[in-house]
């Protein structure tokens, strides 16, 4: 299979405030395959548009420590070639504490509505993110 991938994505702060910032961001992916019937998801070629606002709150902060929550929502269209379009979408929450400039834990959850084929489907994520510097 041969894959040609192409993406752009731009960001502009919104806004700005001593606790809240607000970033909205626009995206494009496109792509197209060589090879059918993969026994993987392998549009011939598909194009997504999305839409982000990515809110984060700084909720206490002390020196280096620091605690911090983010809601980021999405919303956009996929076009499968076959399969026509659909709206997708996502919405993620995280929190953020920072003890120290070596440290960081982080831990979510992210509702998402996806199209495989035609088919939305729908996706459920919890993660935690550990970064460690030494």
């Amino acid at each position: 299979n041969r894959r040609l991938a192409a993406s752009l994505r731009g960001a502009q702060r919104l806004l700005t405030r001593p606790h809240y910032r607000m970033e909205g961001q626009l995206g494009v992916y496109a792509s197209h395959n060589t090879r059918e019937a993969a026994p993987y998801f392998n549009p011939a070629s598909d194009l997504a548009t999305e839409a982000t606002l990515d809110n984060e709150w700084l909720l206490y902060r002390h020196y280096e420590n620091s605690f911090r929550h983010r809601l980021t929502l999405s919303a956009g269209n996929y076009h499968q070639e076959d399969f026509g379009s659909d709206t997708i979408w996502s919405a993620r929450y995280e929190q953020r504490w920072v003890p120290h400039e070596q440290f960081e834990l982080g831990y979510g959850l992210m509702r998402a509505r996806r199209v495989y084929d035609g088919v939305p489907e729908l996706q459920t994520t919890l993660f935690l993110n550990l970064d460690w510097r030494f």
